[in-house]
């Protein structure tokens, strides 16, 4: 006998105050990707630090669009965990910003599982 999985699919909920956010993180996905592209087109001939600015925007987008198909579907909290992460992520990037040597320190740290 073939074993059967049903997928059921959370239904949407209808609130427009969570829609508006929705979009506006829509928005600031759509200025982080065109960032993404510039810095590419604009810093080709970096090493490291385009790397690792890169994969943290990256991060970024993806929990913005995980947020949003969470939020949509009525999953506040753990939707917020993920806001959380983004500002996390951003912080991580103002460290790295602050000075050349930030970016060795915070590269070791990912290795150790926690920040500088």
């Amino acid at each position: 006998m073939k074993e059967v999985i049903k997928i059921v699919e959370f239904p949407n909920i209808n609130d427009p105050y969570v829609y508006r956010h929705i979009l506006y993180v829509g928005k600031i996905s759509a200025i982080v990707k065109k960032l993404i592209l510039e810095i590419i087109e604009k810093n080709k001939n970096v090493k490291v630090t385009i790397g690792v600015v890169l994969s943290i925007l990256d991060r970024i987008l993806e929990c913005g669009i995980s947020l949003q198909h969470l939020a949509v579907k009525g999953f506040v909290r753990d939707s917020s965990v993920l806001l959380l992460n983004i500002i996390e992520l951003r912080l991580d990037l103002q460290y790295i910003s602050l000075s050349k040597d930030r970016e060795d320190i915070w590269l070791k740290s990912t290795k150790q599982n926690k920040k500088p």
